[in-house]
């Protein structure tokens, strides 16, 4: 292979990484009347091993709101593994995006949650629990609530995987060009 055309390669590939690849999403409700127009969602590239999820994760600088029928596109992501985060209602998303993007969210870290996440220590921790339809106040639905940051009037959660049928949490992998996939949404409740 000749210079010209080795150099040519390089030069497509780094372009490709600098622009950068695209999801296309669509919320779909968890339960009838769940909100999935006008929903904000943001991205968290994934830093550890996705086979002991849920694991690490950094805020990215990337966002989008869903439309009416729930439809959402984020550009400019880089390749890799993302968690995906929809907002709650339960406080500004902009804010909290704001607050936590290029930091690192310890996911399942309790301490963490409660001395970082929430600001308190966790012995002195009290706080709603956001409950959705369905979920109560026993493990392993508790654990869930951490993992998924359901705590402290949160901004944003964890989406879930559509296909697990167990909870777990959706790992997008951005491999090049165009991403699709769905996302379970749900509405809010609290419990003390």
């Amino acid at each position: 292979m000749n210079s010209k055309i080795k150099l040519s390669i390089v030069i497509l590939m780094v372009c490709i990484m600098t622009v950068g690849c695209t999801l296309n999403g669509k919320l779909i409700a968890t339960a009838e009347g769940d909100t999935i127009s006008n929903r904000q969602i943001g991205l968290c590239q994934i830093a550890g091993d996705v086979s002991n999820l849920p694991t690490d994760c950094t805020l990215m600088d990337l966002t989008s709101t869903s439309n009416e029928q729930g439809e959402f596109q984020i550009s400019g992501i880089s390749q890799g593994k993302y968690f995906v985060l929809y907002n709650t209602g339960l406080s500004d998303f902009q804010s909290g995006f704001d607050k936590w993007k290029g930091k690192t969210l310890k996911l399942s870290d309790i301490n963490w949650v409660a001395s970082d996440y929430c600001g308190t220590p966790l012995d002195k921790l009290t706080t709603d629990i956001h409950l959705v339809s369905g979920m109560s106040l026993m493990l392993p639905d508790i654990e869930v609530a951490i993992r998924d940051l359901y705590f402290c009037h949160s901004p944003f959660v964890l989406a879930l995987d559509p296909t697990s049928g167990n909870n777990a949490p959706l790992v997008v992998d951005v491999k090049g060009g165009t991403t699709k996939v769905e996302i379970l949404v749900h509405d809010f409740e609290n419990a003390k």
